[in-house]
């Protein structure tokens, strides 16, 4: 069931990656697996489907990290972003040290609590100093906050380091 699931997947065939996933997992709850099926419900554009799967699977299995990240990612898929807000943050408070989950707390608070922002952004930073998307955020952050010099020095670096990335380098257009 497995393997049919991944070629399925793997050729657009979602509805039957979706049948071999469900099948697999009434007997095996395993995360991997978890991600798969909503994987392929995500490839019919049964969205609420999905995310319904994942609330439930976190209800059981709240510390699930890989199912929580694709929750968030999810929601800011579909622009809902205090949903996705609301569920990095929930990664954050199981994994203090996830730089992803922050990097995108701190993005998304931006709006709400520019300060508690770049405390997020901050703490990425000290976990991952040298990653261009912690770099950009953090950059990006500062300069709203009003530190335009250490800003654009931060998305400066992140442009060197990701030149192929377009987000950071229209970052980098913004703040010039």
């Amino acid at each position: 069931l497995g393997i049919e699931g991944w070629f399925a997947l793997g050729t657009g065939d979602f509805v039957t990656a979706a049948d071999r996933f469900s099948s697999l997992l009434e007997n095996q709850q395993d995360s991997e697996i978890m991600v798969l099926y909503v994987r392929s419900l995500w490839g019919q554009k049964k969205y609420d489907e999905a995310i319904e799967r994942m609330q439930r699977w976190l209800q059981e299995q709240p510390k699930d990290l890989g199912v929580a990240m694709h929750l968030a990612g999810g929601y800011l898929a579909l622009n809902r972003e205090d949903e996705a807000r609301a569920a990095y943050a929930k990664v954050v408070e199981n994994y203090p040290r996830h730089v992803p989950a922050l990097n995108n707390l701190a993005w998304l608070t931006r709006n709400g609590d520019i300060t508690q922002a770049v405390a997020y952004a901050k703490q990425a930073e000290q976990l991952s100093p040298n990653d261009p998307a912690v770099m950009d955020t953090l950059g990006m952050l500062l300069t709203m906050q009003g530190d335009k010099v250490r800003g654009q020095r931060l998305i400066q670096n992140a442009a060197e380091r990701a030149p192929d990335d377009l987000d950071i380098q229209v970052h980098l257009a913004q703040v010039l």
